[in-house]
This record gives C-alpha cells, structure tokens and sequence, in this order.
C-alpha cells in the first residue's frame, strides 16, 4: 500500500500528550472468580466483580520524527509505568504498561511499528493527585527539557571560524530578537518586563560562548521560560503563532559555507522552539482559563506545538523522551483545569440585554457580571448580542 494510504487509514492516539497512529486495538476483561472445593465433590465460585481489562494496540509513528516519537514512546511505555491513554474508539484511559515491542517492517518503510500491551490502572492505586502537585513536576520538568537542550545544541552546530562564526553570533541574537519581539507583543506589566529583560541579557552575553559550550542554550531557554512565567497560555500561544522566524542572512559568501551558515540557523531555531515548548508548560502550571472552551483550545494548540517539535528531533531520543515527558505533566494539569471550569451553554435572547440584566437572570447576583461580557466576546457591557455563549447555571 502507498505510504501516504497507508497513513490514511490509520487512527489518531497519544500517550501523554504525545501523538501517534493507530491500526488496530482491542480490550478484553474477565470477571474476577475464586472456586472453592468443597466436600463431595461440589464447588463454590465467588465473583469479586470486574477483572482489570487489557488492551493490545498496534501503533505507528511516521514521517521525519518517527525514531524519535518511537524511542520516546519504548521510554514511556516501560512494563510499570502508568501513562495517560486516549485511542479511538475507548477514548481518554488511564493504564500500566505491560509490554511494549518495536518492530520494522520493509513494506512499511518510512514508519516505525509498535506493540503496546497495557492493563487498566486500578482506582485503589491511582493515589491523589492535586494541581500544585502537578504544577511542580510541569516546572521540574521545563528546567529539564532546557538542561537536555542545551546539552544538545553544540552537536547540532557545525565547526565555525570566520564568517560562520559571525553568522552563527548574528543568528543567536535573531532569535534572541523573536522570542523579545514576543514578550513586547504580550505586554507584559512593569515588573515582569523588567524580569524577562534581565534573563535576555543573561542569554545575549552567552553568545559568545557558542558553538562549544551549551551556555547559551541555558540562558535562552530560561529566559524564554521567564515569558511563560508571566503570561497566560491562551495569550502566550496565539502570540508565538504570530512572530515569523527570522532567517539568518549568509552574506556574500560562497562554496560550503552558505550550508553550514543554514545549518546552524537551522540549529538554533529549533533550539528556540524547545525552550518555547518549556514556556508553555510553564504557563500552563499557572493560567487561568475564563471558559472550558478557551482551556480545551489551549491544550489542543499545545499538544500541536509539541508534535511539530517532536517531528522535527532526528536522533535525540533522551532529549525527545523529556520533552514528551513535560508534555504529558503539563496536559495532565490542562485536564484538570478543563475538568474544573463550568461547561459552556449557548444563550438566544429575543434582544440585546446588558451584561448585568444577564448577570442578574441566569446566577442570581451581579458579580458575575464582568465575565458574562468577556464570555459573550461584547465590545461594551451595555448590549450583548442576542446569541452568546454563557457558563452552565
């Protein structure tokens, strides 16, 4: 079958927010008995309710990333581990792996083939786990993915002298340049700019120790991680989406140094985009959401951020294994944001009403009137359209 068919008739899955495909699955479980024998050959058969159900999957990753999304899923998936699974058709479950096995296959070339054998996670042993508990691990987990890559970088930077060199010093304060674009473009307050300021110059006087140390792949990722500590994911997501990359400008030179010079911008945008995956994270420990809406949304656009990257790590398993492994922390705190914050209705009104009338007809008190109107997306509290979206009452 043609790749590209091939991939087509597979099923969407992830595994703590890491994305993969599907062909088959299956579950099965057995009620749970306990025969005893009795005199004169007679039995008796207790039944302790329903057994633990297992599941067999057969996955695929595939595409550029598709070593690296293996290895992180071979990392995820040790017999033990407990992982948080959605697949198509018995949707979000919470399971302990028993087996995993990778498998190539030379009709299936430019994918790599897994088998994952897991068992659902009984409640007795699920524990509780609160949100400031998830918080820290997302924030342990951001330092992290910075310290992996960091360590990374110098091995994706070609050898410089001359005009690489320069180019590679021009490249670093590009996208030191994007990421301080961004934080303009958020509008943080006073003393949050002051903070993510300091840390971008922490990381401009890095510069001059690339391509050798990982200093600079330090400092840049703990002052991007400074911009998530101060701003809203939402907010932070939409406005990363609208800052370009900046390409690096080679010059007059020639020969084989123009792809050493596209080489390293190459190098350093995905460097960039990591330590921006570290900051969502970040953000995402400590937002707020006005609506389940908004919070769904910002987990889908989060959960694609870390896709793109993923597909983008050739040959760094440890360093994939950690950015799924932040990834999965921070959905789980995601999950229980949405699963906090009210459901949303659809509200029809036969004419445009203030923000307040509503306050007072669907909860019963004014005070709520202010998010009424952001919910209803008004330009003025005064006159809400007649068809908004409002928070479940």
């Amino acid at each position: 079958m043609d790749a590209r068919l091939f991939m087509a008739s597979l099923a969407p899955a992830s595994a703590n927010g890491l994305p993969f495909h599907v062909r088959t699955e299956s579950g099965e479980s057995e009620p749970r008995l306990h025969t005893v024998a009795i005199p004169n050959g007679g039995h008796i058969v207790e039944k302790f309710g329903r057994g633990l159900r297992k599941y067999s999957i057969e996955a695929y990753t595939s595409g550029n990333g598709a070593v690296a999304q293996a290895e992180a899923l071979l990392a995820m998936f040790e017999p033990g581990d407990v992982v948080a699974l959605t697949l198509p058709t018995w949707g979000p479950l919470r399971v302990r792996a028993t087996k995993i096995k990778r498998e190539f296959d030379k009709d299936r070339f430019g994918h790599v083939a897994l088998t994952i054998e897991a068992q659902d996670e009984p409640d007795d042993l699920r524990g509780v786990v609160t949100l400031d508990s998830l918080r820290v691990g997302v924030l342990a987990a951001a330092f992290d993915v910075v310290a992996a890559m960091a360590a990374a970088l110098p091995r994706w930077l070609s050898p410089t002298g001359g005009p690489v060199r320069d180019a590679l010093a021009s490249g670093a304060a590009s996208e030191l340049g994007r990421m301080a674009a961004l934080a303009a473009d958020l509008r943080l307050g006073t003393e949050s700019r002051l903070d993510v300021t300091a840390a971008f110059g922490l990381a401009a006087d890095a510069i001059g120790t690339l391509p050798g140390t990982g200093a600079f792949g330090q400092a840049l990722g703990e002052a991007v991680i400074r911009i998530g500590d101060h701003a809203g994911l939402p907010q932070l997501l939409l406005t990363a989406g609208d800052i370009p990359p900046r390409p690096v400008d080679p010059g007059p030179f020639l020969g084989v140094v123009d792809p050493l010079i596209a080489a390293n911008g190459a190098a350093l945008a995905l460097a960039t985009d990591i330590a921006l995956l570290a900051a969502y994270a970040t953000s995402a420990a400590d937002s707020e959401f006005p609506s389940r809406t908004v919070a769904v949304q910002a987990r889908a656009l989060f959960a694609d951020q870390v896709g793109a990257v993923l597909a983008r790590l050739d040959g760094e398993p440890a360093l994939a294994r950690e950015i799924s492994r932040m990834a999965g922390q921070a959905g789980q705190v995601l999950q229980k944001r949405v699963t906090d914050l009210a459901p949303i209705v659809l509200v029809d009104a036969p004419e445009e009403m203030p923000a307040l009338w509503w306050s007072h007809r669907l909860y019963g008190t004014a005070a709520r009137a202010g998010k009424v109107n952001a919910l209803a997306g008004s330009s003025h509290p005064a006159y809400l359209p007649r068809r908004f979206s409002a928070e479940a009452f």
